[in-house]
């Protein structure tokens, strides 16, 4: 310091022989001396992030302790510092890139707008840290422990988090496009708004997550656990998520168009409004669950259990419900027009208003359906079916031409014993019961 060291210039000897002092000293003394040394030349001004007069890229302050230091804008780009002891420490927009930082305690640290690009930060533990902005893309966090940080607005980008632990996070706003999950936990997280565009999240635990508004086209979530959370109007477009659970989570106004979610269990799920056009949802588990107005044309719900689901008003043309399962769901007004039907249990559904014009109804189980006003013009049915069906009562017939009026019930009633109608004779009856059928 008595030789100008902080007015040096970057190549000036003086300079490059304290960096080989330092580096030398750090080597011979305990981790408290570390962090003593450290704190010394933060305040002579010597680690200013913007003109860092000692360099501590590759210095060894493995085991340092730093807790509660104020190192703010401090320069440690390329530090060795596994395993140090940084909690409670500020480093508010310090430069951290390429350090290492493996196994460190970051416990409730400030690392606002602290810049973390390729940093080792394995096993670390960050917990209740505070890293809003912070730029921490292409860095490795696998198996970090994050519980209750803030990530908010923070770039993660391409940054690997496979096994990390994010409970409680905060994470609104966040940049994870191409980030690694496999396996984090990341209950009760708030990531609305985020962005998880082309991320990996199979294995993941996502249960009471926030995920309103949030980008999430592209992600893998195989097997991911989803329950009850929320990502009402996210952008889902050709997501992966097989057999994903995603029992009571709502989904409405989501895009969900060319996704891929067969095998995945959507009961009691709130679909309404959302789309899910082209998407697979083959062996699919809906039951009980909302789709009233959802965008479901050309869809593929083979074998998928649609049991007491509500399909108000949905829009279901030219989909794939071969071998569903539909009892009693409600379908009311719904759109089938060219759906294939073949082999579905649609027993107990109210199919009342509904467009089934074209569809191919072949083997569909109508027992006990309601039929009332639906459109069924060329759709390949039978007559036998039809009988099956509970009303069919001024629905259009394959034929194009209305059912008349269904007849009474006390006529049903009494037919079945073969005996006239009080006051009618035992031909009006054939006749009204032909009329029925």
């Amino acid at each position: 310091l008595d030789r100008n060291l902080a007015m040096s210039n970057e190549d000036d000897e003086i300079r490059v022989i304290a960096r080989a002092h330092t580096s030398s000293t750090f080597r011979s003394v305990d981790a408290k001396r570390k962090g003593q040394i450290v704190g010394f030349l933060y305040d002579s001004s010597l680690l200013n992030v913007s003109d860092p007069v000692v360099s501590l890229r590759l210095v060894d302050l493995a085991g340092a302790d730093l807790s509660g230091l104020h190192l703010q804008e401090a320069s440690f780009q390329g530090a060795q510092l596994s395993g140090a002891n940084l909690s409670r420490c500020d480093l508010t927009a310090s430069d951290l890139r390429a350090a290492t930082l493996r196994g460190a305690n970051l416990d409730k640290a400030i690392l606002t707008r602290a810049y973390l690009r390729g940093a080792d930060l394995r096993t670390t533990n960050l917990q209740n840290a505070d890293l809003e902005s912070a730029t921490l893309s292409k860095a490795d966090l696998s198996g970090a422990v994050l519980r209750g940080a803030n990530l908010e607005n923070a770039n993660l980008s391409d940054t690997d988090l496979s096994g990390a632990d994010l409970s409680g996070a905060n994470l609104r706003g966040a940049k994870l496009q191409d980030a690694v999950l496999r396996g984090a936990v990341l209950e009760n997280v708030d990531l609305s708004m985020a962005n998880l565009s082309h991320s990996d999240l199979e294995d993941a635990e996502l249960m009471l997550c926030k995920l309103d508004g949030a980008n999430l086209s592209r992600m893998t979530a195989v097997n991911a656990k989803v329950q009850r959370s929320s990502l009402t109007g996210a952008v889902m477009n050709e997501v992966n998520m097989t057999g994903a659970d995603l029992r009571m989570s709502d989904l409405s106004l989501a895009n969900l168009r060319g996704a891929l979610l067969n095998a995945a269990n959507l009961q009691e799920s709130q679909l309404c409004d959302t789309i899910l056009g082209r998407a697979n949802l083959s062996g699919a588990i809906l039951k009980e669950a909302e789709l009233g107005r959802a965008n479901l044309s050309l869809a593929n719900l083979r074998s998928a259990d649609l049991s007491k689901a509500v399909l108000e008003d949905a829009g279901l043309s030219g989909a794939d419900l071969r071998n569903a399962i539909l009892r009693g769901a409600s379908c009311r007004g719904s759109v089938l027009r060219g759906a294939i039907l073949g082999g579905a249990d649609l027993s107990g559904a109210d199919l009342s208003m509904a467009n089934l014009r074209w569809a191919n109804l072949s083997r569909a189980r109508l027992r006990g359906a309601d039929l009332t006003g639906a459109d069924l013009s060329e759709a390949e049915v039978t007559d036998d079916q039809l009988a099956s069906a509970k009303s069919v009562q001024n629905a259009v017939m394959p034929d194009a031409t209305p059912r008349p009026r269904s007849r009474p019930d006390e006529l049903r009633e009494e037919s079945s014993h073969a005996e006239p109608v009080k006051g009618a004779s035992a031909a009006t009856v054939q006749t009204s019961e032909e009329q029925s059928l």
